[in-house]
């Protein structure tokens, strides 16, 4: 469904990402991790359309998609979520996720339709003539995720949508995540609590200052020298 090709980013004299390739399959849940400032947000903007590449090509469903336009790629099927929550704060939540719906239909009631499904299927059913300041952390939380199910994506990136959530909570969202998968959406996942991420995920990809340094399954991964060395140092690796 998804092929990151080659993509290398800099601005400046930064180098954000660097050759990076790997593919996303069809129905996959994709987790993609790496320390802070690995480059896995830049990717992000990269493949929903907010960033060009400086080299390297982003193919979706076998299309060239590395230089349309963002509202183009939802349309397609691409959505997203950003780390901290971006809701229209003097709307409430129905109108904010109605936005999302938008993308699919021109008519208000439709959309209404729609948004309320969404809103009820994250069980906030009860919230949604609420404005965004009087949501509680893991309710902005599941307003972000609701405004981007409300495009109908195929292909839903997840950024860090379980951080500074309770142990409860997460495992509230990682019930949402397996729904959502199950429902025929495909998803690529960024997130730091790797105790959460790593029982939903088929793959896991892991990037260091950019770089590919490891792909496999969680436990490939969890064992690999590289990817402790990238988050713990090498002191404990060679310690081990």
């Amino acid at each position: 469904m998804l092929e990151i090709k080659g993509i290398t980013k800099k601005f400046g004299g930064l180098t954000a990402l660097d050759d990076l390739s790997f593919t996303v399959n069809k129905g996959e849940i994709v987790g993609l991790i790496g320390p802070n400032g690995s480059g896995k947000t830049t990717l992000f903007n990269i493949i929903t359309g907010l960033y060009t590449p400086t080299t390297g090509k982003i193919y979706y469903e076998g299309k060239d998609i590395t230089r349309i336009a963002p509202h183009i790629r939802c349309k397609l099927g691409i959505a997203r979520t950003f780390q901290v929550p971006r809701p229209l704060p003097n709307l409430t939540v129905l109108e904010n996720v109605r936005i999302g719906a938008l993308c699919r239909t021109n008519k208000i009631e439709v959309a209404d339709n729609m948004a309320t499904e969404v809103i009820s299927f994250l069980n906030m059913i009860d919230k949604k003539d609420y404005l965004p300041g009087e949501l509680t952390g893991p309710e902005l939380k599941k307003l972000e995720l609701a405004r981007a199910l409300a495009t109908q994506p195929k292909l839903l990136l997840l950024d860090e949508v379980m951080a500074g959530l309770t142990p409860r909570e997460i495992d509230d969202m990682l019930e949402i995540i397996k729904k959502i998968n199950k429902s025929g959406c495909t998803l690529l996942i960024v997130e730091h609590v790797m105790k959460a991420i790593m029982p939903v995920c088929e793959r896991v990809v892991v990037i260091d200052f950019g770089k590919k340094i490891s792909e496999g399954t969680p436990e490939e991964v969890s064992n690999d020298k590289k990817v402790i060395e990238a988050y713990l140092g090498r002191e404990y690796v060679e310690r081990k």
